[in-house]
């Protein structure tokens, strides 16, 4: 039995740790792109989005954009990475958008996770949101850090 209890300790002494993100690898700072998706009931079951963010120290802030056809909005974001994984998030402000005649643009709430997958940075997660005068048909949001080229 102590000889299981000192193998035990020398295999998790002795074993690489698994490949964990450490802070400088997740770095939020950047563009992101994917799809917003709206459960039943919203305009459109999925848009177009961007997110172009800078993080420092957990503090985050940028600017995301909407899109579905012809219709867009850009709004400015604020929101916090806590342990280096938990993006939360806010549409601060709109700065840009064109929208149908009595539409009006949805200021989200973003949970998002922060994950490495075959060494692609991804955020995933939940967004829900209001409007001047109704609560928005939540979602689902899938983002991949775009990669700069040369």
């Amino acid at each position: 039995m102590l000889f299981n209890l000192y193998f035990m300790l020398y295999l998790l002494v002795a074993t690489p740790a698994l490949e964990m993100p450490v802070a400088a690898e997740s770095n939020l700072t950047g563009s992101w792109h994917g799809t917003i998706t709206q459960n039943e009931g919203g305009y459109r079951s999925s848009y177009n989005i961007d997110l172009i963010i800078t993080e420092e120290d957990g503090v985050v802030f940028g600017y995301s954009y909407v899109s579905v056809d012809e219709i867009y909005s850009q709004m400015t974001i604020k929101g916090s990475l806590s342990n280096n994984i938990l993006l939360n998030a806010r549409d601060v402000t709109i700065t840009q958008s064109e929208q149908n005649q009595g539409m009006e643009w949805c200021m989200k709430n973003y949970i998002l996770i922060l994950k490495k997958e075959a060494n692609v940075w991804k955020l995933e997660g939940h967004w829900n949101g209001s409007t001047s005068f109704s609560t928005c048909t939540p979602g689902k949001i899938f983002l991949t850090k775009v990669i700069q080229r040369a």
